[in-house]
């Protein structure tokens, strides 16, 4: 019991530290072509975030050494790797900023890798608490630092920067400790874990390829041959910038859907469906945050229990619930009362951001637990198939990063917003109803087959 417990809480503070200094390189803008856009370093971190993740996998599935750690130590490692670049960027020494996020982007892909891995090492319960610990952490980032940050804060420098990182070596060591009472089984090398790697490599040369192709398309389109440019131009011009981000994300969804379809048919699908679906929410209930200080209390309990009841759904209700779906569409709800909220009152900014941490939690605590309940092979297959949600996330967010913030902030170019982000998770919900569909159509057969099999035998 004690071993369940510490492992929820460090996946749950393992959570808060992604969401912190991962999930937040998103208002960094990687589009430069977008209107005020600028290219910055930190655009480039959830790739690197995503490529060390798959390859702590890789490691773990390959080298004997690692095989037989506790991947809650690995993880540990990848927390100190982050507190390093957190410490180096107060240096002051030339070139820092690159150099600590190239630390603290490296130390989270760790972290994350270490956790699934460590995740696969556990019996059931151990797994549903992980899960529901970490979509619970990703989703309480942004009221807990509401929480703990000082009463006049400077909203593009949340704190605290030192003990929350701390706090979060702390429990993934404790984890790390408690788990040494269950020692690591011995497991043989694996192949599985090249497709992650291979995937995500891919994925990340499709966003930042089609990122810089938008740009430069853009860039070419902003002004006429005599330099002027008419509204008609602008408000053209700036749909295509966002259709064309919202295109990119799509395609890097498109790549790790269909790896996940390759290697775990309609169930591991839904996953990286799910977490595509999700990549704006849970990027944009962090940037939320930064205009709600009034309501860190009630995103506090929104993101908890829907956390809790998402994992519940898996264990007891998963052949009849698609819970995936649903928390899609409370979460595509809450993007669409932003789009109002600006012009309707502050009311509507937190019925937005109730909507968006409920369903974010709901759906992914559900995902990842159906993830890592189901997952066949070693531990490294399970964190194998459970890292292809995550790097769908950094990327796809990442890819949709102006149209988050702009839609966080409840501020456009226009007088109204364009539906893309409500657009999409409308879209995925209706593509993962039909995924579970073809899930329980496929278990009913294997059912029958197997009733059959028994019949003719007995």
């Amino acid at each position: 019991m004690l071993t369940v417990v510490v492992a929820g809480l460090a996946a749950c503070a393992a959570g808060i530290l992604l969401a912190r200094w991962g999930l937040v390189a998103v208002p960094r803008r990687l589009f430069a072509g977008y209107p005020n856009g600028e290219l910055a370093v930190g655009a480039f971190e959830p790739g690197v975030i995503a490529l060390t993740a798959v390859l702590t996998v890789l490691a773990a599935g390959s080298a004997a050494a690692l095989a037989r750690l506790s991947g809650w130590a690995v993880s540990a490692a990848g927390v100190l790797l982050t507190l390093a670049g957190l410490q180096f960027a107060n240096v002051g020494v030339p070139d820092q900023g690159i150099v600590s996020t190239a630390l603290v982007a490296a130390g989270l892909g760790v972290m994350c890798g270490g956790l699934l891995v460590a995740a696969g090492q556990q019996q059931l319960a151990g797994r549903l608490a992980t899960a529901g610990g970490f979509a619970a952490g990703l989703g309480l980032a942004s009221p807990v630092l509401l929480l703990l940050a000082p009463r006049n804060y400077d909203p593009e420098a949340l704190g605290p920067d030192v003990y929350l990182p701390g706090i979060a070596l702390a429990l993934v060591v404790a984890a790390a400790v408690t788990a040494m009472t269950r020692p690591v089984p011995a497991t043989a090398p694996t192949a599985r874990v090249w497709g992650p790697v291979a995937a995500t490599a891919v994925a990340a040369a499709v966003l930042y390829g089609g990122d810089a192709a938008l740009a430069a398309t853009v860039d070419a389109l902003r002004l006429s041959r005599d330099g002027l440019a008419s509204a008609r131009r602008i408000d053209f011009v700036q749909d295509l910038a966002r259709y064309g981000m919202l295109a990119v994300a799509v395609a890097v969804g498109l790549v790790l859907t269909g790896y996940a379809y390759r290697r775990g048919r309609a169930d591991l699908a839904r996953w990286t469906l799910l977490c595509l679906a999700l990549a704006a929410p849970l990027h944009m209930g962090l940037v939320r945050g930064l205009y709600l200080p009034s309501a860190p209390y009630v995103m506090l309990l929104a993101a908890a229990a829907a956390a809790a009841l998402g994992v519940a759904a898996t264990a007891y209700a998963d052949r009849w619930l698609p819970a995936d779906a649903l928390g899609v569409c409370l979460a595509g709800a809450g993007i669409a009362v932003s789009t109002a909220a600006y012009r309707m009152g502050p009311a509507w900014g937190y019925a937005s951001a109730v909507l968006v941490a409920t369903g974010t939690g709901f759906a992914l605590a559900a995902g990842l637990a159906r993830v890592l309940r189901t997952a066949p092979g070693t531990p490294a297959d399970v964190a194998g198939s459970a890292v292809l949600g995550l790097a769908t996330v950094l990327l796809a967010g990442q890819a949709l990063g102006p149209l988050i913030v702009e839609a966080a902030s409840s501020t456009g170019y226009g007088s109204d917003l364009p539906l893309t982000l409500p657009g999409l998770a409308g879209a995925s919900a209706v593509a993962l109803l039909l995924l579970f569909g073809v899930s329980r159509a496929v278990d009913r057969i294997r059912r029958d087959i197997q009733d059959e099999a028994r019949r003719a035998v007995s």
